[in-house]
């Protein structure tokens, strides 16, 4: 099964699973009734922090598994037989050991930090992402099951009967989009009508691990790359551009230069530009686009997002509802902390590999 997952997309996917173990773990430690629990327990915490930050995450994916499975947070007196007759118990269990067989070190994560080539190579395994589907298929199958056995009500059996629907009708790949929205807004009703429950939860998990953002694709710039222009001796700018070199794996959508680059002189001359009045260069990464002025701060961003599509484009038409003044007024904030939190790189371009040097412009 194919699937656009990117190693920054599913970073995302990884941080937010590994912190809701975290959180999981760590808030049943206060209610161990013996050593060893309270051991476990801590041993977890620390193990999902792994997870999320990507550090060795796929040992921390592994030494997770018989934690899980040896101690409950929620019934400290639950044994391992009774953990595994959990349905929320053996989501978190399938989805830990799915992360175990992943490709290593998605960018993103702790352990691609500061390598040549920012994308590594990494993508998702088809026989991975079907994998998560079939698991899918039968979470919702088990429950349509058992809403349909122990309710004779007509609305719970309608929702049991639309569940066990969910395996066959997901066969037909144009309908795959269409089941994950409507069933995955169906958790997020439950989640709101029950609140925090543990088998919602693990079952909105497994819908993110579904999501492919090959369903919203990037809008492709016309007639040529997008050209990204980045102060040189920002340590910001210089993460972003590799944040951009990792997403844009191909090297469809953009090209790089300095802002002290004969590039940017040119773009500036350009009728249309906006700087071409000698007007001062924003503080900011500007993105220039063929017969258009140039975008800088929250515009900058939101047409970077919707140029990346999958999740980077959900995101950004997102925060195109807000107003624009208030996206500038973010930006700026960390633009003015940006020295203070990310170290000034030692020169212009990113250290990178000679294919990925030529999307730099001179």
């Amino acid at each position: 099964m194919t699937n656009a997952w990117t190693g920054g997309q599913y970073s995302l996917y990884r941080a937010l699973f590994g912190a809701f173990l975290f959180i999981r773990l760590a808030s049943g430690m206060g209610s161990a009734d013996s050593i060893d629990q309270a051991v476990g327990l801590l041993a977890g915490a620390g193990a999902s922090l792994a997870l999320a930050i990507g550090m060795r995450d796929r040992i921390a994916a592994i030494l997770l598994v018989p934690i899980l499975l040896l101690f409950s947070p929620q019934c400290p007196s639950r044994t391992s037989s009774e953990t595994m007759a959990d349905p929320a118990s053996l989501i978190l269990i399938a989805l830990l050991l799915a992360h175990a067989l992943l490709p290593p070190a998605p960018f993103g994560s702790w352990d691609a930090r500061g390598r040549p080539d920012p994308d590594g190579g990494w993508r998702m395994p088809g026989w991975l992402h079907a994998s998560r589907w079939i698991l899918l298929a039968g979470a919702h199958a088990w429950a349509g099951w058992a809403g349909w056995r122990d309710s004779s009500g007509t609305a719970v059996r309608a929702g049991s009967l639309a569940r066990l629907l969910f395996a066959p009708l997901a066969l037909i790949r144009r309908l795959r989009p269409w089941l994950w929205v409507f069933f995955f807004a169906g958790e997020i009703g439950r989640l709101v009508v029950v609140g925090p429950d543990e088998a919602v939860a693990a079952m909105i998990l497994l819908h993110l691990s579904c999501f492919d953002p090959g369903w919203i694709p990037g809008r492709l710039p016309e007639p040529g790359p997008t050209l990204v222009f980045y102060d040189g001796a920002c340590g910001l700018c210089h993460r972003t551009i590799r944040f951009l070199l990792a997403e844009d794996a191909s090297g469809d959508r953009f090209r790089f230069a300095p802002v002290d680059s004969e590039a940017f002189r040119a773009a500036t001359r350009t009728p249309g530009s906006g700087l071409e009045a000698r007007r001062p260069i924003p503080d900011s990464v500007l993105v220039a686009r063929p017969g258009e002025e140039l975008l800088s701060r929250g515009a900058g961003l939101l047409e970077i997002g919707h140029q990346l599509g999958g999740i980077w484009r959900l995101l950004a038409m997102l925060a195109g509802g807000l107003p624009p003044s208030l996206l500038d007024s973010a930006y700026d904030f960390v633009a003015r902390h940006r020295s203070r939190l990310f170290s000034r790189p030692g020169e212009d371009c990113p250290i990178l590999t000679d294919r990925l040097r030529a999307r730099f412009l001179d």
